[in-house]
């Protein structure tokens, strides 16, 4: 898999009508939950898992049979978006561990944004 700089998910719900989206705080933007790769990190994958998590409290199950979509921004800062959907059981669990100050998620209606 190509190097990577950032990670991010595509969350879709059951109905495969909604996508998460975040909105950090003091900001006007929403987007996908993504963010830069820790060094410890080697795979991606686990990068859109833990950006993901941090910043909205889902825990999320990656679409491994989904590539991801790739985000060339030049200079090295290519992004990958990986397909998902939530683990309910562990969100459930684990959800109260998340941070919540770096702003909020919500549903967005797919068919309007994508």
């Amino acid at each position: 898999m190509t190097n990577y700089y950032a990670a991010g998910s595509l969350v879709i719900d059951e109905d495969n009508e909604r996508i998460v989206l975040f909105k950090k705080k003091n900001s006007d933007w929403y987007s996908l939950p993504f963010g830069k790769r820790e060094k410890y990190e080697t795979d991606s994958k686990n990068t859109a898992i833990r950006e993901t998590f941090e910043e909205t409290g889902l825990v999320i199950n990656i679409d491994t049979q989904e590539s991801p979509f790739i985000a060339d921004k030049g200079a090295g800062k290519i992004c990958h978006v990986w397909q998902a959907n939530i683990n309910k059981e562990l969100t459930s669990a684990l959800q109260s561990l998340c941070d919540k100050s770096e702003g909020e998620w919500f549903w967005g209606d797919r068919k309007s944004v994508v």
